[in-house]
């Protein structure tokens, strides 16, 4: 193994586990806000969470294996890709869609400081697997993962003040949330071990499951359904 490919190998399993821990801290933050919600919605918000942080383990442990399998290709990889892409805006539902509308422009010069790194990290994130899908279609996959682990960790950057129960924690000790991207980070794991030819069936469900909820989680906030 390149010493390329071991910090790639290791910057993943670092930004999933990372990822796992601010999912459960979510979780709990959000039963203990319960009342802010509807009454099914943080016990099922918490099970989903439990069920999520068990896939990623997996998932983690995959990205850390050094053992042989055979890399996925053909349309199944680009199903990878295709997700991928697909989740940034699907988790950017949950800003009205933004920075991925044509008022952009407008929007920048009246949000805060935070919501600007908040965007500019969602566009680095598409940008990301963009270049990414493009290196992987050229032969270079090594090279696409490498990519897909800078991006991933970069997502943890604070980047939303958006005062929520989600983020009302971090708000309170940072000033902005590492929360938004955590769902595009557990992606990007799934999305690499399913590469690297781990377990494509599950981690490929995991992906386009991450990015239904985000998707979904978006639009009930957008609508006023959960919060």
């Amino acid at each position: 193994m390149t010493r390329d490919a071991l910090a790639t190998r290791l910057a993943l399993t670092l930004a999933v586990a990372t990822a796992i821990a601010l999912a459960v801290k979510c979780a709990l933050d959000l039963i203990a806000r319960r009342a802010a919600f509807p009454a099914w919605f943080a016990p099922l918000f918490a099970i989903g969470i439990g069920v999520l942080a068990l896939l990623a383990t997996a998932t983690a442990i995959e990205l850390a294996s050094t053992a042989p399998r055979e890399p996925l290709g053909g349309a199944r990889a680009r199903l990878v890709w295709l997700g991928l892409a697909i989740g940034v805006p699907c988790t950017c539902s949950v800003h009205a869609g933004y920075p991925f509308r044509v008022d952009f422009a407008d929007a920048w010069t009246n949000v805060t400081d935070s919501l600007r790194v908040n965007y500019a990290l969602a566009i680095l994130l598409l940008a990301g697997v963009l270049v990414a899908a493009w290196l992987d279609r050229r032969g270079r996959r090594g090279g696409a993962l490498g990519v897909l682990a800078f991006v991933a960790c970069a997502s943890f950057v604070p980047n939303d003040d958006c005062a929520n129960p989600f983020n009302a924690w971090w708000i309170a000790v940072l000033g902005a949330s590492p929360l938004m991207f955590v769902p595009n980070v557990l992606a990007i794991a799934s999305g690499a071990a399913a590469l690297r030819g781990f377990a494509p069936g599950r981690n490929l469900l995991s992906l386009w499951a991450i990015a239904a909820a985000s998707l979904a989680l978006g639009l009930g906030h957008r609508y006023e359904w959960l919060w």
